[in-house]
């Protein structure tokens, strides 16, 4: 009898560990295995966060229902298939910190619970490279998320921008991070650089993910007052028919234009000579009065590789949302494009 129990008890322990390797194979390959219909986002992420045992912070604005059903589908392509139904995105974050308190006040700002540049994360509110990648030439590298970089005593800002090309990744500094970062990548993992970058900056790093409203995370962007037309200012919520999106505060245009040199630097030169151009382009429309800046805008998005580019968001929302979230979505496009028109 005592035989057969141990026995018993051998063949369960062997039972899981042999389930506790597989789950920590799928979890290292960031496999998801789900079927939901009309579940809460939020519900729906807390599931795929004990599948892949990654950490998924959802800005607080987000809210909607999600159907998925699919087996061994790669973590980000489920983020895509989320993000299509919530009307949200993802991005791969690679803090630098320096301590425990600071990483927590880096995911409450990815909640949208405090703001971002006044707890010790400004370049939070840069806008991830990926979001003009398309424009500005990123090619097939961030597919693999394969970094080939050299740099010789470049800042840090610069580095950790021009990593940003290479994956659907946003690589963000504590503040008061300083250094120079020399780096020498042949297709080397992400993690590897963003580690190699932390030693040389002497900061922890970590990797999580950000799923965030279109309009961005909760950030000193987003919060910024900016110029109406009669002069007076307004937060981005109010009298937002007034002003175009690319209307920003000095501080966040030199931002972004720091942003985007750093990006030139991991390009080749035709696709820097095709960023510059059309970010010439978007700087001439900016500049102009309103009533331009929408004739100028419709010529500029009737280009065919802008078409190709929305036609293909268009599939891929057909392709990952149900009937009833097309419709939804259409009936508050509408009523965004109504109220835009209102004189």
């Amino acid at each position: 009898m005592t035989k057969l129990i141990l026995r018993t008890l051998a063949v369960g322990v062997l039972a899981g560990l042999v389930c506790l390797a597989y789950s920590a194979i799928r979890a290292h390959r960031n496999l998801v295995t789900l079927k939901v219909r009309n579940v809460d986002v939020r519900e729906v992420i807390k599931r795929i966060e004990r599948q892949t045992w990654e950490s998924i912070f959802v800005q607080k604005e987000i809210q909607g229902n999600v159907t998925l059903n699919v087996r061994n589908m790669p973590l980000e392509e489920v983020l895509t298939i989320i993000g299509e139904q919530t009307s949200s995105r993802w991005t791969a974050i690679y803090p630098l910190y320096s301590s425990s308190k600071s990483l927590d006040a880096l995911k409450q700002s990815l909640r949208g619970e405090i703001v971002a540049a006044e707890n010790g994360w400004t370049n939070l509110q840069a806008r991830p490279i990926f979001l003009f990648g398309g424009m500005f030439g990123n090619n097939v590298r961030s597919q693999n998320k394969l970094v080939s970089l050299q740099f010789q005593e470049r800042d840090l800002s610069a580095a950790t921008t021009a990593l940003s090309r290479f994956s659907q990744a946003q690589v963000v500094s504590e503040d008061g991070t300083v250094g120079t970062v020399q780096l020498n990548l042949t297709l080397a993992p992400m993690r590897e650089a963003v580690a190699q970058v932390a030693r040389q900056v002497h900061r922890n790093w970590v990797q999580c993910y950000s799923l965030q409203t279109w309009r961005g995370r909760d950030l000193a962007m987003a919060r910024t007052q900016v110029p109406s037309s009669d002069g007076s200012t307004n937060s981005p919520g109010e009298g937002s028919s007034n002003r175009s999106w690319w209307q920003m505060t000095p501080e966040t245009h030199q931002l972004l234009q720091k942003q985007f040199e750093a990006q030139l630097e991991a390009m080749s030169p035709e696709e820097r000579e095709r960023a510059q151009k059309m970010r010439q382009q978007m700087e001439e429309i900016r500049q102009l009065p309103r009533d331009q800046q929408r004739q100028r805008w419709a010529e500029f998005t009737a280009s065919p590789e802008i078409v190709q580019r929305m036609q293909n968001k268009m599939f891929s929302g057909i392709k990952n949302t149900t009937p009833e979230q097309r419709v939804e979505r259409y009936q508050r496009m509408t009523e965004w494009r109504r109220h835009r028109d209102q004189p």
